[in-house]
Formats: C-alpha cells, structure tokens, sequence
C-alpha cells in the first residue's frame, strides 16, 4: 500500500502516513460501503438561474435560485425554484451575499428543501449561494 499524497510505500494496517503525516485512504470495503450509501441517496445543488435582462446604459438582470439534481447525462432536474429577484448592473459576477433580498431568497429555498426532507451535507459549490444537499430515496 501506498500514501496518495507522497507515495511512500506504508504497511497494510497503516493508519497515518509516517513521511507526510497525512491520514491513509480509507481501506476498500470501508470505500465500498460509503459508495453503498450514498446510492441510496439523491444529491441537490442550488445554483443561479438567470431570468431576464435588460440591456442598455444601465442594465439590469433578473434571475432566481434553483435547486436542481444532477444526474450524469441527463440534463439537470430542477426540484424547487426561489422567488425572483433583480441583480444591479454593477453586480458582474452574480448575486451578492451581502444584499438582503439574495439572501432571503437563498434562505428561504435552503428551508423549504428542509422542510421536504433533505439535509445539507456541509459541501459547497464554487459560488457563495452553491449548497449543496441530500436526502434517502
């Protein structure tokens, strides 16, 4: 067996890797079982949908937070969509985690997943509003 992160050679029952310090791979049927588990789990990311825009001197763009479950080849299945909301022209890179209705809109999605059983699961996408979230099937 080898550490993935120095790839100095370990014994079998190596908890720690003795070069790097850093904790030794799960071993395979530990592996096995997560993978098990998290079969039986469907996952769901919110992320920023544009709505509308306006273009002009001062453009505006109207856009809105959906939770959507992605599933590999298929196109993403949208579950729960927030209330719309406007994006100032000088927002270039999205909703703002600082702006009060964002983060209502954001908040008040991430409830509703809650109240219809999914759990976040503490991982998040690039963005401040990617959440991510799961729940048994």
């Amino acid at each position: 067996m080898f550490c993935i992160y120095c790839g100095v050679e370990l014994p079998e029952h190596a908890k720690f890797c003795f070069q790097c310090g850093k904790a030794v791979a799960v071993r395979k049927e530990e592996a096995e079982k997560r993978a098990i588990e998290e079969q039986a789990q469907e996952c769901c990311e919110i992320i920023y949908v544009p709505v509308a825009e306006k273009k002009g001197l001062f453009p505006k763009e109207k856009g809105r937070f959906e939770a959507v479950i992605m599933k590999a080849g298929d196109k993403p299945l949208t579950i729960a969509k927030s209330d719309v909301f406007d994006l100032g022209g000088f927002q270039l890179y999205g909703p703002a985690e600082k702006n009060k209705h964002h983060a209502e809109a954001l908040a008040k999605l991430a409830d509703g997943l809650h109240l219809a059983g999914w759990r976040q699961d503490g991982k998040r996408g690039p963005f401040w509003y990617s959440l991510r979230f799961r729940r048994n099937s």
